[in-house]
């Protein structure tokens, strides 16, 4: 439902709950993700002769060394989807210009639908799905329904996806546009008939990001799952960069500080 628990899951991860405002800082920390995620291969590189040390964690070690461990061996073992998430958490936020960048080298046929018209928002009842499916039906005859995307903010379209072939597949599926307000059909776009390489590029963004290629088949389980479990790199690598961050500095801080107390008391 509109103000069920999902859709304010959806809304803190877009937007931090905050709109514009929050989905151009989503697309700042995404840009400082991808420079974090290059910079750390960088860091990470051991040296011809001991990079496959560096592939494991040795908890048999002291937790100091084996909580550096974790954070090396996740961050190289996980940085190309770091990167991934981090461009396409900035596209989301910079959609246009990212368009932009991308037609600049190989034009852009995609669909570009107009945005909603928001000053429809609230004047009328909210358009029947029921309607909008049957529409996108008659428009992609012989298809079958593969999903639907909801807006994830008010400038946000209504998507029906019909898959032209089988097994059901995003790289082969019709996408329709639709105003979440007057439910009026806006665009559409054939994926892959007549792709540039500019068109492949942003068509996969989103799969990528959220991993919702492979079909609706067992391939697409394996992804979702997959991409599940990479997901939890973001916060062990933030816990434990943390730990060493206070091992190397906040710790010899603190006891200095302790001890400048200390020292203070018996004055």
């Amino acid at each position: 439902e509109e103000n069920g628990f999902l859709h304010w899951l959806q809304e803190l991860h877009f937007d931090l709950l905050t709109g514009r405002t929050g989905r151009v800082v989503n697309g700042v920390g995404g840009l400082c993700l991808f420079l974090m995620s290059v910079t750390g291969l960088v860091i990470w590189w051991p040296g011809i002769r001991n990079w496959r040390r560096s592939l494991k964690v040795d908890f048999s070690r002291q937790w100091k060394r084996w909580n550096w461990d974790l954070h090396s061996a996740t961050g190289l073992w996980t940085f190309v989807w770091l990167g991934i998430w981090g461009v396409s958490g900035a596209y989301f936020a910079w959609p246009g210009e990212f368009r932009s960048m991308v037609n600049w080298f190989s034009p852009v046929s995609a669909a570009q639908a107009k945005p909603p018209d928001i000053q429809q928002k609230g004047k009328r009842p909210p358009p029947d799905l029921h309607v909008i499916l049957r529409d996108a039906q008659q428009r992609s005859a012989g298809a079958s329904l593969l999903s639907i995307s909801f807006p994830a903010n008010e400038r946000s379209h209504i998507r029906v996806f019909m898959a032209r072939q089988e097994p059901k597949a995003y790289e082969t599926a019709d996408y329709h546009y639709y105003d979440p307000y007057s439910g009026q059909h806006l665009a559409v776009w054939r994926r892959g008939e007549d792709q540039s390489m500019g068109d492949l590029i942003l068509s996969w963004i989103g799969p990528l990001h959220f991993g919702t290629f492979g079909g609706e088949g067992g391939a697409g389980v394996v992804v979702k799952v997959l991409w599940m479990v990479l997901g939890l790199a973001p916060p062990v690598l933030a816990i434990s960069g943390l730990l060493m961050y206070w091992n190397r500095y906040l710790s010899k801080r603190w006891r200095e500080l302790r001890a400048g107390q200390r020292l203070v008391a018996t004055e």
